[in-house]
């Protein structure tokens, strides 16, 4: 890090819901992506005071009032926009907003690239997500305008330590991660926002034995797997194609699960992303069909 560098880009956007946050720790789910980000704006929302005495400014003290975070993406597929939002969808894909609507509280994460090609990592690490205004226009005829999604996240601090924010530099030379440990999915900057450069352990071997079946009643799948000791959370993730979702959070001791409420008949890809222990990042990919009942 010679000097430092504007910022150019922003990529990489994740969050984690927040499982637990206790005076012991904080336990987060696996992280997922969220693609299409356009833009993050951070503010903290400053606020001043001073204390003026002998004819000038004495004393002057500045606090974090409410921080937030504006995210834009290109949109968010509706899986997602119910996690985020905690928002009813059924079985037929269709999301539900109504007076129950209750935001779960998230960490979020993504990173900057730097004019020298290096990046800055960030994790806010608790808040919940409001919607925002929306707007819809007719296709005129000079061409068409584009609109993304906007959400607001706003920060909350953590329990276990009063933290609000990590910030790390790819390029600082207090530490010895190179970017590419840093990016890396499975025990990189995103595996956790409990991410630590102490912690980081490119000797951990996922699970690579996790079975999907479909289930005995309609919409469910079972899983078997081998327990990841040591783990903090194991999280069940479902995709259909596109994105990951988590469904489910199990412990490191168990070894076995059953998804309900899933589509009837439909076919899905089920894995596990382990946090902690030595059987920590993403296991081997399973597919299989949601039972299609009686």
């Amino acid at each position: 890090m010679s000097k430092p560098r504007p910022r150019i880009g922003v990529d990489q956007l994740y969050y984690a819901k927040v499982l637990s946050d206790t005076p012991e720790g904080t336990v987060y789910s696996a992280p997922v992506w969220v693609q299409g980000v356009n833009t993050v704006g951070y503010n903290p929302n400053t606020q001043n005071g001073s204390y003026d005495a002998d004819d000038g400014t004495y004393e002057s003290y500045a606090a974090d009032g409410e921080v937030q975070t504006t995210i834009t993406v290109a949109d968010l597929l509706p899986a997602i926009y119910a996690d985020l939002l905690g928002l009813q969808r059924d079985a037929n894909g269709m999301v539900i907003e109504g007076e129950a609507d209750n935001a779960p509280e998230v960490a979020i994460g993504f990173r900057s690239q730097k004019s020298n090609g290096e990046y800055r990592f960030i994790w806010v690490l608790k808040g919940k997500f409001s919607k925002q205004q929306e707007d819809y226009n007719t296709k005129g005829g000079s061409g068409v305008t584009y609109h993304g999604k906007t959400i607001m996240h706003t920060a909350l601090k953590r329990v276990s330590d009063g933290e609000r924010r990590h910030i790390l530099d790819s390029d600082d030379p207090l530490h010895t991660l190179t970017l590419a440990q840093l990016s890396d999915p499975v025990n990189g900057w995103f595996s956790s926002p409990n991410f630590t450069v102490a912690g980081y352990n490119n000797t951990v071997t996922p699970v690579s034995d996790l079975v999907a079946s479909a289930g005995s009643a309609a919409g469910e799948i079972t899983l078997a797997w081998t327990a990841a000791t040591g783990a903090s959370n194991v999280a069940i993730q479902v995709s259909q194609g596109s994105d990951w979702i988590t469904v489910d959070n199990k412990t490191a001791s168990d070894s076995a699960a059953t998804l309900t409420g899933l589509q009837a008949g439909k076919d899905y890809l089920v894995r596990l992303y382990v946090t902690g222990g030595t059987k920590a990042g993403v296991s081997n990919v399973s597919a299989a069909k949601a039972g299609a009942g009686a």
